[in-house]
Order: C-alpha cells, then structure tokens, then sequence
C-alpha cells in the first residue's frame, strides 16, 4: 500500500493555515558576481507563507550555547523558506537561521524552521 504524501501535505497546509497566521517573508538575491566589481546589484522579493509559532524554553541547548531569542516555527509555503529570509511577525523582526523540510520522497509536508530576532 502506497501513502498518500500529496494529501498528507494538504492536511498538514490545512491545519497550519488554521492554526497558524499568514506571514510575508523577504528574500534578497544577489545578482551575478564579477571578479572585478563584486556582485551587481541585488534584487528584493516578497512570497507569503502560513505559519504557527511554537512554544519552546528558552533554555541552554545541550552543546553548551544558549538559544537566546530563537523561535521555532513551522510553516507552509510554495516558495521554498532559505536561511536569512526576513519576517515582521507580531510587531518583532525575524531572520531564518535554521531550515528543515519535511519532505518524504518527493512531497514537501511542510518546513520546520529556526527565527532569531
């Protein structure tokens, strides 16, 4: 028996979509990179995603290094989520450090990811 990834991915969409609350992120790209000058100019894009703030201690990880004002998060979004992408949520600033999609086989469910004001 198969498992049914695409509708597990629409359960998951749904339940954070209900839960959650709709975030608009911001992305910078980078142009292409010249030896001489440097990068060319770099561009801003927006893409939304559905997200639901967890509720984490903010406690020393067990590597020895605090967590400090880290906020787990999980979220659906068409655009894939990258590392330094930018979000207002509840009048605070955040910046993704940490991204881990879900994703078995070839699915995405949701990601799971990392915020730090």
């Amino acid at each position: 028996m198969a498992i049914d990834y695409v509708g597990l991915a629409a359960t998951a969409k749904r339940l954070i979509t209900e839960n959650g609350q709709v975030i608009t992120f911001q992305t910078q790209s980078r142009g292409t990179y010249n030896p001489s000058a440097g990068f060319s100019s770099s561009s801003n894009s927006t893409y939304t995603a559905s997200v639901v703030m967890l509720n984490e201690s903010k406690e020393e990880k067990g590597d020895g290094t605090q967590q400090g004002e880290a906020q787990p998060a999980i979220c659906t979004s068409t655009t894939e989520i990258k590392i330094s992408d930018t979000a207002t949520i509840n009048g605070r600033s955040y910046r993704v450090t940490k991204v881990n999609k879900v994703q078995p086989a070839t699915t995405v469910m949701y990601y799971d990811i990392l915020l730090a004001s």
